[in-house]
């Protein structure tokens, strides 16, 4: 009996942001390093999308540009910066100027209470000391920041944090096939295949859209589902300038020409002039790149190979059904 096609999850990014991202949504991005979706932000920016409610164990300066705007509304995290290079200057001014509401947590209360949406129960509990300064200087959650209780196993007073299903999450991956069975491999931060569970739905940005049989293949490397997501978008260089193992190193040099060029309103408005609203898509940020800094800039960020060992996962003969 033939198997019915499977449905094509594959669209523009255009498409992906302006069908599954809406004004006033609970979004969740992943820390990157590596593989931060730093294309799909620039969409989220291009398209005006506003109001958002950002949840994230920690954030990379590839959302920095984010809160150029009025995108967010506030963010659930613990941290948002531009590792190796300093502080994510936009992020920094919004929040002086109390421009965006936050609640600080630690990297992995934000983890548990993600990992706890994914298990579908409304609060988790997490040890912690009850005298932390980060419990008790709350912020825009006030009160429901947590809450203590008494376990009624050992009688022990325990806090609770709030459990968060975010509407849709954004991640960027190094290969998808068409229905959104995302693979990705190097360090696993961030809880990943865990945390991105928990969101209701996932639109996945891609280095390459391959085959289904090259995903079930290499199973293991699955860290989402195709039923979570809704949307697969094929974006070469999508979290440049963070790295993507096999893909690209981390743009150092650019990195840092983004901090110099975010030290105060005037420039930054410059630079998203030039690089997120004076360009429609990744491949054209991409080409303006080569244009500006030249070709082999770019393609000095590409490794060499290094290829892991195979496994041999035993497939079962076919008389065996």
């Amino acid at each position: 009996m033939k198997q019915p096609a499977k449905e094509s999850k594959i669209m523009s990014m255009t498409e992906a942001i302006s069908k599954h991202v809406n004004d006033g949504d609970t979004l969740y991005l992943p820390w990157g390093a590596p593989g931060g979706p730093a294309a799909a932000v620039h969409e989220l920016i291009r398209q005006g999308k506003k109001d958002l409610t950002v949840v994230s164990m920690a954030l990379s300066g590839y959302v920095d540009p984010l809160f150029y705007g009025d995108q967010v509304k506030r963010i659930i995290t613990a941290w948002v910066g531009t590792e190796l290079v300093g502080l994510a200057q936009i992020f920094r001014r919004k929040v002086q100027n109390a421009q965006v509401a936050i609640e600080d947590y630690a990297n992995f209360h934000v983890g548990m209470m993600l990992w706890g949406g994914r298990a579908n129960v409304p609060f988790i509990p997490v040890p912690v000391d009850r005298a932390s300064g980060i419990l008790n200087e709350k912020g825009c959650l006030g009160d429901k920041k947590y809450s203590i209780v008494e376990c009624p196993f050992t009688g022990k007073k325990t806090v609770i944090l709030p459990t968060f299903q975010p509407d849709v999450g954004i991640i960027h991956v190094q290969r998808s096939d068409a229905q959104g069975n995302a693979q990705t491999w190097g360090t696993h931060v961030d809880f990943k295949s865990e945390v991105h569970l928990a969101c209701k739905k996932l639109i996945v940005t891609a280095e390459e859209i391959v085959d289904s049989d090259v995903i079930s293949h290499d199973p293991d490397r699955t860290m989402c589902p195709a039923f979570k997501v809704c949307a697969v978008v094929e974006a070469p260089w999508g979290a440049h300038p963070e790295a993507m193992y096999g893909h690209y190193d981390n743009d150092l040099a650019y990195r840092i020409y983004f901090e110099h060029s975010t030290y105060d309103d005037e420039n930054t408005k410059k630079w998203m002039d030039e690089w997120v609203f004076g360009v429609k898509s990744r491949d054209e940020y991409i080409a303006h790149y080569i244009e500006k800094f030249g070709y082999s800039k770019l393609m000095r960020l590409k490794p060499m190979p290094f290829y892991s060992g195979s496994v041999n996962y035993g497939r079962p003969k076919p008389e065996v059904f």
